[in-house]
């Protein structure tokens, strides 16, 4: 750094003239020109994002580099004559000899915005990887490289900036190779076993022959047709890119710079591409967090002495993008809007003050979601259309200055238009240039109709109005949080909501202070019930309160017994199925969120369910937050069952879903959310869950652990989905024995009578068989069994095909045809406690009145929960 700052105060004396200041003379060389080019226009965004997009997918980026060729060869064929031809120092100057002044400060101003946005992410990407490296601050980061960058480049000019950059560029290219070499160093299989890996993986796919090009940019046509036209724009019509050219000696020299620079760019990115596929290979199972590969690679890969030289190429290729910004910022507000001034000295000064511009713009983009290359390239995308139709319009012709404003808007709000269909941001740049000519000519040809231009802009008013100004009513309140987790970290295991959270805490710093929804099932805390303490294991988390739903803490309350709050613990526990289902407002008042980790059983009667409704409704009530850590449905993403009637709602039955919902604690709040069955919105933040395919919970690779006392194991809990019915009834559901839900019977029970009337046949996966079976008393699971200690004759159920048993309609034929055979003995409870189960009165009111029971079946609804499901 100290060196580049001296070249640039030595170079200082050279510049004699605005010319030299911005043009360096004309005298660089071809190749020098080339090296400038290219570390400009990829630099630091190139170090710090292209391993990201192949280590988070694949190659396919590398299509975009094929456009980039054909851009340049385009440039070099259409637009460079003339502006060799012109002798300019801007190439905004050209419109102003050829339009007017206006469209040329047209030009000028749409140049600026571009390169401030755009530029504003790149020095962000530098400022991420110092911060990095040296525990500075975001802001201190930015601050240092602006201040350093800001002396040189004011102080030589663009001799000293190309010359720099070419310097700069060899560096960072010898820094990427370093990388290369001990990220196989690092790995433990050999090069070919890595290499096998890695194209088995899918992570060195280049080409992607997509028929979705339209919405997809990485498609090959979309990338392709991107690529040209971003290429084409860049290095066309805009003047950081143009300027590097202009300063070589002649139009042959400037052909090849710029077409050997696209050549150097593809190899580059080939480079950068194959080092994020190495990443993958030796980094942990949570995937990095976004640009911060380069960094786990300087700070977990590198020996200490190659760390410099790496740093040195990161910061050299952060410092040639920021001050050739610089200075075409100074050079194009110069030459475009103050054209009589010729004093370096105040050029210096307005360099001084695009620095801070840019310094601030860093700052704003500090919170972007993407890739820091791919909001780059957007930015781009919405400017350069109209940029480049300027350079096109002139070779076509003299046009009036309103038809070339009128058609500039057409070309902006095109692209705003695009984005809003959903269309690929590859296309932004040419849909831009097709609408904004199109108007011009369309303008000029139908002249003599005065009400065209009147008619063209009342449209682009709508247009304007409708896109900026028309709120969407729809917009959600929830967050999905996808952490990606290496695919070969999946195959054998389910990765929960939990897990993420753990692994990933540095996605999770704005959490500090929270309550906790949990209970045995939670993975988020360790219970250390010998010392009464409970203790985080997410170290920044500081826990100041626990609600505990239905069964408690440790899973020791029966079904339906009031919970006790617990204040023995270092934490307070209070109970949400006690005195009250309600958490007291209170308790959360200065925390930072809620954060729920409890397994549910994937059927709608089970009161995890409500508690969670009703901690949502207490958090959007005090106004925090509400995180749920996502856990697989046990019983898979089948949906059966009828919907809920919204006068039978109760605690064990809020919502109305269907009996077997089909989906996660997770997608289960983000639809109670969405579909506004709150008092009012929650902030709710979903922690997504990675390896889940919507199947059995015996497919996660995870133990299962019983949510509840009566549900043993899995088996269990896909019978329960049906026979929890039976609570209705005045059947015993096997409580008070080894096998609850298992084992269905009663001391008046003819099993006989009853198989006469049941048709086993028309129930796949199921089995029954005769049993008997006395309920007794057990402690924490059921106090108080229906026939306690009286000797039940029954029947004993078993599932011998998952994938067949549909336990629901199986428990309905059931419970017919136990009235059927046993009018005289068989009741509902007599507080019809079977409606709130089954959702309604229609199953009550069909076995009584001996109606078909298929036909009930019939009836059910259909479910639509697709827009909520997140796996």
């Amino acid at each position: 750094m100290v060196g580049i700052i001296f070249y640039g105060l030595y170079q200082s004396s050279n510049n004699k003239t605005i010319n030299d200041f911005f043009l360096a003379d004309n005298n660089i060389s071809w190749i020098t020109a080339m090296f400038s080019i290219v570390a400009t226009e990829t630099s630091v965004l190139t170090f710090i994002s292209i391993p990201g997009i192949a280590y988070r997918g694949d190659w396919t980026f590398i299509q975009l580099a094929i456009g980039y060729i054909f851009g340049r060869i385009l440039v070099s064929i259409i637009l460079l004559p003339i502006f060799f031809k012109q002798g300019i120092t801007s190439i905004y100057e050209l419109l102003e000899k050829h339009f007017n002044k206006n469209i040329q400060k047209l030009g000028s101003i749409t140049f600026l915005t571009t390169r401030v946005l755009a530029d504003g992410v790149r020095f962000l990407a530098t400022a991420i990887i110092l911060q990095s490296i040296t525990g500075w601050s975001i802001y201190e980061s930015i601050f240092i490289i602006g201040a350093i960058t800001l002396i040189y480049t004011v102080s030589g000019g663009l001799r000293a900036v190309i010359h720099i950059d070419a310097f700069q560029f060899i560096i960072y290219l010898s820094s990427a190779i370093i990388c290369i070499y001990f990220l196989f160093l690092s790995i433990d299989n050999t090069i070919y076993e890595s290499m096998s890996f890695i194209y088995n993986s899918g992570k060195i796919k280049v080409f992607n022959f997509s028929d979705n090009f339209l919405k997809n940019p990485f498609a090959f046509v979309s990338a392709f047709i991107g690529g040209t036209m971003l290429s084409f724009a860049s290095h066309g019509s805009d003047y950081m890119m143009v300027q590097r050219v202009l300063a070589t000696k002649d139009i042959k020299s400037a052909r090849k710079a710029m077409i050997g620079s696209g050549i150097f760019v593809l190899f580059q990115f080939l480079l950068f591409l194959f080092i994020g596929s190495l990443i993958y290979i030796v980094s942990d199972c949570i995937m990095l967090e976004k640009d911060r590969e380069i960094s786990y690679v300087i700070n977990n890969v590198l020996p200490v002495g190659f760390k410099g030289i790496v740093i040195a190429g990161v910061l050299s290729a952060a410092m040639s993008t920021l001050s050739s910004s610089i200075n075409s910022l100074s050079s194009s507000t110069i030459r475009d809007w103050f054209p009589n001034i010729t004093s370096v000295k105040i050029s210096r000064f307005v360099a001084v003050g695009w620095t801070i511009i840019l310094i601030s713009s860093a700052i704003i983009f500090n919170n972007a979601d993407n890739a820091l290359v791919i909001v780059g390239l957007k930015i781009a995308s919405f400017t350069y259309g109209v940029l480049l139709s300027f350079f096109i319009l002139v070779k076509l012709g003299k046009f009036k200055t309103e038809n070339i404003i009128i058609g500039y808007i057409a070309g902006i709000l095109t692209v705003f238009i695009l984005s809003y269909m959903g269309i690929a941001w590859t296309f932004y740049i040419l849909g831009s240039i097709i609408a904004n000519v199109f108007v011009v000519l369309l303008l000029e040809k139908f002249k003599q109709i005065n009400f065209l231009k009147d008619l063209l802009l009342f449209s682009l008013s709508i247009c304007f109005i409708f896109i900026f100004f028309i709120k969407d009513v729809s917009k959600q309140s929830t967050n999905i949080i996808d952490i990606n987790v290496k695919q070969m970290c999946t195959d054998d295991k389910n990765w929960l909501g939990s897990d993420i959270m753990i692994r990933s805490q540095s996605n999770f710093k704005d959490l500090n202070n929270v309550g906790l929804v949990i209970n045995h099932t939670s993975h988020i805390v360790s219970i250390d019930n010998l010392h009464n303490k409970i203790k985080s294991n997410i170290p920044n988390l500081n826990i100041r309160v626990i609600f505990t739903p239905e069964h408690g803490l440790e899973n020791n309350y029966e079904a339906g017994e009031s919970v006790s709050n617990d204040n023995t613990y270092n934490v307070p526990i209070i109970s949400l199925y006690g005195e009250k289902h309600y958490p007291d407002i209170k308790l959360l008042k200065n925390l930072d969120a809620i954060i729920f980790d409890i397994q549910d059983i994937g059927s709608r009667y089970y009161t995890y369910i409500s508690t969670m409704t009703n901690m949502m409704n207490a958090c959007a009530e005090a106004g925090i937050k509400f995180y749920v850590l996502d856990r697989p449905n046990p019983i898979s993403g089948l949906v059966n069952g009828p919907l809920l009637k919204k006068d039978f709602s109760s605690f064990v039955g809020m919502h109305e879903i269907p009996i077997r919902h089909g989906m996660t604690i997770g997608e289960l709040a983000y639809m109670i959310n969405e579909e506004n069955w709150l008092n009012s919105k929650v902030d709710l933040h979903i922690v997504k869950m990675k390896g889940w395919k919507r199947n059995y919970y015996n497919s996660t690779g995870l133990n299962f652990i019983p949510p509840s006392p009566n549900i043993p194991d899995l088996e269990t809990a896909i019978i329960y989905s049906g026979l929890c019915l039976i609570e209705g009834t005045n059947l015993s559901e096997g409580r008070g024995t080894d096998k609850p839900f298992k084992l269905i019977g009663a001391p008046w029970f003819n099993v006989d009578d009853f198989l006469e009337e049941f048709n086993m046949n028309i129930h796949q996966g199921i089995q029954i068989e005769k049993t008997t079976f006395i309920p007794r008393k057990i402690k924490g699971k059921s106090n108080y069994p229906k026939y306690e200690n009286i000797e039940c004759n029954g029947i004993k159920i078993n599932i011998t095909n998952m994938n067949k048993a549909r336990p629901l309609e199986f428990s309905i034929y059931l419970i017919n045809a136990i009235y059927a055979s046993h009018k005289k003995y068989f009741k509902f409870n007599s507080n019809n406690f079977i409606d709130k189960l089954y959702g309604s009165d229609q199953l009550r009111l069909y076995v009584l009145n001996e109606l078909n029971i298929q036909e009930l079946i019939n009836s059910w609804e259909k479910f639509d929960n697709s827009k909520y499901l997140i796996y």
